[in-house]
């Protein structure tokens, strides 16, 4: 049996799987599903995992009776891995200020370290990443001046 939500799933596949989903968040009290359940010989936890995976391909229907039912679309541990890497991008940003005070520019060397924080493999992992990297970020590195092409 599909779990749902795969390329040319049904409708009859969400309704089914929304239906499980809301009586087991009736039951537990929440929606986090764990990956091996199934409720009725339907893979309701690959289903759940399906969901979050794909939360940009549902419907704003959909995605507003999730949220009705308290749906999680970011596991706990995926939730204290973004705020670690979070946590690790606001650490780099501040030694990357002191350096720019300290020497008055951007351009770190590659294996440069600072405060025990590679702050050269930081600023090499920020220009790999500068077309995916959220405005608010490239803005304030941008008022750092921070250097995205170096020769």
């Amino acid at each position: 049996m599909a779990f749902g939500l795969v390329k040319g799933s049904t409708d009859s596949e969400w309704k089914q799987g929304f239906k499980l989903l809301k009586k087991y968040a009736d039951k537990n009290g929440d929606c986090m599903v764990p990956p091996a359940h199934r409720a009725k010989g339907f893979k309701l936890g690959w289903w759940v995992i399906s969901l979050r995976n794909r939360k940009e391909s549902l419907t704003n229907s959909q995605r507003r009776d999730l949220d009705k039912l308290g749906f999680v679309w970011m596991t706990p541990a995926k939730k204290r891995q973004d705020e670690r890497w979070q946590e690790r991008w606001e650490q780099g940003f501040k030694i990357l200020k002191k350096y720019r005070k300290r020497t008055g520019d951007c351009r770190v060397p590659s294996s440069h370290c600072e405060d025990d924080f590679t702050l050269g493999a930081w600023v090499s992992a920020r220009r790999s990443e500068r077309d995916s990297m959220t405005l608010e970020r490239h803005t304030r590195l941008d008022a750092l001046g921070f250097v995205w092409r170096v020769r």
